[in-house]
């Protein structure tokens, strides 16, 4: 399932979706400084001028305007829970800014390239999502300024782009992706008074140390292993589990998640197989001795980053279960694979987790296709779905309750376009005893089944 590439006919939707926006202000950085007043574009009556990074010049467009084809607020689902009555806040403003960092790699592309750099696929994607959530926003009246900047995915950039006016004066960031930046930038907002939204990288615990202003829009690993495991225990005894993966750190930690938890649900301690071969035969793993004759063996192969590994891997299963019953339970790379046949699948029951799931057959998906395909000429890809999502959310509660919008977030659920929104704050110190929060995650995770050919929720 690798993203669509966006074709040279769309390479000015791309500086479109960067330099244009109906949200009061959206500008990107960086560009060669302005004598008289580097942070903000030029403008006059109709017209912006931004600094295009593709000619090298500052270059006069349009701006845009509501497209009135956005689907009206009964369109899209309501929130699952009442909502705790709005107080007055004393950090509420009459215009509130963001800030969103995200890998253009605008240096990277050029006027004589046919296609846009492939690794900018996915921030484009996002911004155009948000793009029509800001639009949203406006429709309903609420008053944002947004700066968008690419980071090219550097560490450097972004140090430099955080020293901007229009970052420090923003109210919350949005992004950016890589490991390293969001570390940058959480110690940035931490430090200012800033909300950080991570929208991409699942933070680890050295990612973010006691920051209540640390929201997570992606679950952690080790929420994505709590989730498989109450799924299986709703349904097994521990004594059918199996944990299987490599003789690898990253891999080997996720066990004891799946052990915790386990033991959390009244469980025994699961059998564990822990291999040094990687070998594409994997001769010396031996599954047959763990296939319960008679019942459903469940495998869970918390292994992502090797899809050899995990081929190797679902054919020694399927060698071995003759006409036993299994389930296995991978990890959510596993929907980009392409060397394992679909029937394999199928004989194995496979289930995986998600932190995403589009419902085609759902109204408010089908009407943000509609809008994205009108306005970009080209279907949305998931991170279109997260950029909306994200943007028209969190939006929408700084304009509801101001910069102190985090202590409302556990109360604020609802069903998005591609997954669930529900933020818990963290506690977990760092030895396991409760402490201050640390930072907030969303918490919903999806349990996928591969079923008649494509994966589909669980029953």
């Amino acid at each position: 399932m690798s993203a669509i590439k966006v074709r040279i006919s769309a390479l000015f939707m791309f500086f479109y979706l960067i330099f244009v926006t109906s949200c009061d202000v959206a500008k990107m950085s960086s560009g060669p400084a302005r004598s008289n007043n580097p942070s903000q574009p030029k403008t006059s009556n109709n017209e912006v001028e931004i600094y295009n990074p593709v000619t090298g010049k500052y270059e006069k467009v349009k701006n845009s305007t509501v497209d009135n084809s956005e689907p009206k607020d009964s369109d899209f689902p309501k929130n699952s829970e009442e909502k705790p009555a709005v107080k007055k806040q004393k950090n509420k403003k009459n215009i509130h800014q963001i800030a969103i960092f995200l890998p253009f790699f605008s240096d990277k592309t050029s006027n004589d390239s046919k296609e846009l750099f492939d690794k900018s696929d996915w921030a484009t994607n996002f911004y155009a999502g948000a793009k029509l959530a800001l639009k949203k926003l406006e429709n309903e009246g609420k008053k944002l300024k947004v700066s968008v900047f690419d980071t090219k995915a550097s560490e450097a950039e972004l140090q430099k782009l955080l020293l901007l006016p229009a970052a420090r004066n923003s109210d919350i960031f949005i992004g950016p992706a890589a490991k390293n930046n969001v570390k940058i930038a959480a110690d940035f907002a931490k430090n200012n008074n800033k909300i950080f939204i991570s929208p991409y990288y699942p933070s680890d615990a050295n990612a973010v140390v006691e920051n209540p202003n640390f929201i997570q829009v992606n679950p952690s690993l080790k929420t994505h292993c709590e989730a498989i495991m109450k799924n299986i225990r709703a349904k097994y005894r521990s004594n059918q589990v199996v944990l299987i993966c490599r003789n690898k750190a990253n891999e080997s930690g996720a066990l004891t998640y799946f052990q915790e938890e386990n033991k959390k649900l009244g469980g025994d301690k699961l059998k564990e197989l822990v291999t040094d071969d990687e070998s594409a035969s994997l001769s010396s793993v031996d599954i047959a001795p763990y296939i319960l004759k008679g019942q459903t063996t469940v495998f869970i192969v918390p292994s992502w980053s090797s899809e050899g590994f995990v081929a190797a891997l679902l054919r020694k299963i399927e060698n071995a279960r003759k006409n036993n019953k299994v389930e296995v339970y991978g990890m959510p790379q596993w929907t980009t694979f392409t060397q394992i046949g679909y029937e394999i699948y199928e004989n194995l029951n496979l289930h995986i987790s998600s932190n995403i799931f589009i419902d085609n057959d759902n109204f408010a998906v089908k009407e943000f296709k509609k809008n994205y395909f009108s306005e970009y000429q080209t279907a949305p890809e998931n991170a279109a779905f997260i950029g909306y999502d994200v943007t028209y959310y969190f939006g929408d509660l700084l304009d509801k309750y101001g910069i102190g919008f985090p202590q409302y977030l556990t109360s604020e659920k609802i069903e998005m376009l591609h997954t669930f929104f529900d933020f818990r704050a963290d506690r977990s110190g760092r030895i396991g005893e409760s402490s201050d929060i640390q930072k907030y995650e969303n918490k919903s995770v999806q349990i996928l089944e591969f079923k008649n050919m494509y994966f589909q929720k669980a029953q």
